[in-house]
């Protein structure tokens, strides 16, 4: 029993010594600050991370990188096609333009040969009247009297003017050119058109622009993330020395 009581006793101050000599005085307690120093400003750095990528909206730089990179191939494409639909448009509008000058606004519709010429009817009709009244007064007078004078002259000035005028007459109708109406019809339709493809493109060119400018924000956000995130591995290797090193301690 005393040899038992001995040897425990050699053994505890043995353990006692040892731990003395191998271990620095209060290394515990500063290694268990160290490593809830680490832990505060790992959660720190993974709240800042998760506000963030919060703040932008984006859940992963590659994967929201790779839509943005579609997107901007899809407008790409939308206008290539659009510059071609407008190219096509102002070229059939040149010639719609063209078409247009070289036709009439009216065109003949009719023609009516034959129509009774009223004027010349009415000169008709006066001719006769003098003629009878130049009979009645060489009955009454001579030939030399001042009324069948005046009379004669009348009749002689009616007689030359009916012979130039036509005893028909014709007439013509006109009409609007159903040919140019069609044309203009579709020069204004082709015109909205030309004017659509145009806000087009000006819609794509901003779509673009602001395209550009998401994708830069995103390469200056992918940067403050990367820098976080190496933060972050930074931090998780120290809070796991600290860690196993209050272990040991």
């Amino acid at each position: 029993q005393l040899a038992r009581q001995i040897v425990n006793t050699i053994v505890e101050v043995y353990m006692d010594e040892h731990a003395r000599l191998h271990r620095t005085s209060g290394s515990e307690e500063f290694f268990r600050q160290q490593t809830s120093q680490a832990q505060n400003q790992l959660v720190k750095a993974k709240q800042e991370l998760r506000d963030r990528k919060n703040e932008a909206g984006v859940e992963s730089i590659e994967a929201h990188r790779n839509l943005l990179s579609l997107k901007k191939s899809d407008i790409a494409q939308q206008q290539l096609t659009n510059e071609g639909e407008l190219a096509a448009s102002l070229a059939k509008l040149q010639v719609l333009k063209d078409s247009v000058n070289v036709l009439d606004k009216e065109v003949l519709a009719s023609r009516t040969n034959g129509l009774p010429n009223a004027a010349a009817d009415g000169m008709r009709q006066q001719l006769y009247e003098l003629e009878i009244r130049e009979r009645e007064l060489r009955e009454r007078y001579s030939d030399s009297h001042p009324y069948i004078t005046e009379v004669r002259q009348q009749v002689a000035a009616l007689r030359e003017q009916f012979a130039t005028e036509e005893t028909s007459r014709s007439s013509s109708m006109y009409a609007l050119n159903v040919n140019r109406q069609t044309l203009e019809l579709d020069l204004m339709i082709e015109e909205a058109r030309r004017a659509g493809l145009e806000a087009t493109a000006d819609a794509l060119k901003q779509q673009q622009t602001e395209l550009l400018a998401e994708l830069k924000e995103l390469n200056s956000f992918a940067i403050t993330i990367e820098d976080l995130e190496q933060q972050i591995a930074l931090l998780e290797e120290d809070y796991r020395s600290h860690a196993q090193k209050l272990e040991v301690a």
